[in-house]
């Protein structure tokens, strides 16, 4: 059973990487132990936690606040991301796609679809298609079977656009267009898999999540403002 810093930090952390606490901001203990529903105990431990994973930083005297992230450092992220996500792949399709795990991933390329056929621009459903994004992808670490890997891909994806959940964004008129081609790499990546085409599998993915790196980079030169995770919203 979790515990209650657990899932304080859990879901502090996802309102970080989601943006609902802008870069620079002030986190008080109160305010949050009131909105998670928890004593001030666990809210410590969840802010402690955060700070060494870097998504907070403590001030003195005036407490944690969210760090600001650059551009540079997202950026890398984006790189680190696709080497050791296309590394993950390519051990997926060396040992060989099972039966029941090519089903799992077939089933969220499926559901994928369902919501952009049946959504337009204004109604896409982002937040369903954030987690099938996140469980896809999780779903080839762990079948890759190797823990630092996993690791590493997940500290890395803790960086607020950076994260598995983000979605290239550049307005209602692109949104759908935008999740297509990304939902083409799904497809892509899973026919190499179950084909057991290892060099093909990496590289597709290496450069699915170069794409997204890029489109996140220019999202955020052209927004040319101080909270760039508007643009991921």
């Amino acid at each position: 059973m979790r515990t209650q810093s657990e899932v304080a930090t859990d879901r502090l952390r996802e309102q970080i990487i989601r943006g609902e606490h802008k870069p620079g901001s002030h986190i008080q203990e109160q305010t949050l132990s009131d909105n998670l529903g928890v004593s001030r105990t666990p809210v410590r431990t969840a802010l402690n936690t955060l700070a060494n994973e870097g998504l907070l930083e403590y001030v003195a005297k005036r407490g944690y606040r969210v760090r600001e992230v650059s551009l540079s450092e997202i950026s890398d992220a984006y790189e680190v991301r696709a080497t050791l996500e296309g590394m993950g792949c390519r051990l997926v399709a060396e040992r060989g796609l099972d039966r029941a795990g090519e089903r799992y991933l077939r089933s969220i390329v499926e559901e994928m679809e369902e919501i952009i056929e049946g959504g337009s621009n204004r109604d896409f459903d982002r937040d369903r298609w954030r987690e099938l994004n996140h469980r896809f992808h999780m779903k080839i670490l762990d079948t890759a079977d190797n823990d630092l890997l996993k690791r590493l891909v997940t500290e890395t994806a803790r960086l607020p656009l950076a994260t598995l959940r983000t979605i290239a964004y550049w307005g209602e008129r692109e949104t759908v267009l935008m999740v297509w081609r990304s939902h083409i790499d799904h497809v892509y990546i899973l026919d190499a898999l179950a084909r057991g085409q290892a060099f093909r599998a990496e590289a597709r993915m290496r450069e699915h999540i170069q794409v997204g790196g890029q489109l996140v980079h220019d999202q955020y030169v052209a927004a040319q403002e101080p909270d760039p995770l508007a643009i991921a919203r």
